[in-house]
């Protein structure tokens, strides 16, 4: 069902809400009808499973977050799937530098457990039962066979946790270089740091995208400069509030 906010409720787990965001949800939607006029419902139908399984595993990654921020003490309100990714929303930040090292490690930690859990399963499944490995080589499921969907998310598994582990805010990455700065030298520091490395990443990152001609890196980029420029300032301006307050005499 769409909300106000034009995000569809998908589950709820841990007391976190998931939701599509109108925008995912018109994407897959276009691409999947385009592709059935063009190649067909089998090529139509391993557009929406090719999707699945790539938000599947953004979902799992966001539910990294979620557990190791609820293991703080930290509710969260909801994981949103947008085109580029996902993004679970914490209704406070955490308080000490490590807790905000191991929330921000969980999520890429979550991806590489995935993408090692694939071919283990392979593996697996050749020691214990030999003849069934041909199977995964033929069985179809839409438009790929079923070791094609494996070698797909072990792939997407270690490109996500790689790419988040950029050092540019906001990706895990970016937040887990906060976290360093602020034990070293303290919070204030790191947010600023924070801003003027999601400027520069994120226009790194649109220039790369410019000479590759790859437009989906580009909204990543933009992305990144917009929403961690205005989350890391937001955060320098209630730090400042604080502050400003716990100097105020008590009357």
């Amino acid at each position: 069902m769409q909300n106000r906010s034009g995000r569809f409720h998908l589950f709820t787990h841990w007391d976190v809400g998931v939701f599509l965001h109108w925008t995912t949800a018109f994407m897959i939607t276009m691409l999947s009808l385009l592709s059935l006029a063009a190649d067909g419902w089998q090529e139509s139908l391993g557009i929406v499973l090719f999707f699945c399984v790539i938000y599947g595993s953004v979902v799992a990654h966001e539910f990294g977050h979620v557990r190791a921020a609820q293991s703080y003490g930290i509710s969260v309100r909801d994981i949103v799937i947008y085109p580029i990714g996902g993004v679970a929303t914490l209704n406070s930040r955490p308080e000490t530098a490590m807790s905000s090292l191991h929330v921000s490690l969980a999520g890429p930690l979550v991806s590489i457990l995935l993408a090692l859990l694939t071919p283990l399963i392979y593996a697996a499944v050749g020691t214990l039962s030999p003849e069934t490995l041909p199977w995964f080589e033929q069985a179809w499921i839409g438009s790929e066979t079923v070791l094609g969907w494996m070698v797909m998310i072990t792939h997407f598994n270690l490109i996500m946790a790689a790419f988040n582990l950029l050092p540019v805010y906001p990706l895990d990455g970016g937040q887990a270089l906060h976290a360093v700065v602020w034990q070293i030298v303290n919070r204030r520091t790191a947010y600023q740091l924070a801003h003027r490395g999601a400027t520069i990443g994120g226009m790194i990152i649109g220039a790369v995208a410019i000479y590759q001609m790859q437009p989906l890196m580009f909204v990543t980029g933009g992305f990144i400069t917009i929403f961690g420029t205005r989350h890391a300032r937001a955060c320098l301006e209630h730090d400042a509030q604080a502050q400003a307050r716990n100097a105020e005499p008590a009357n």
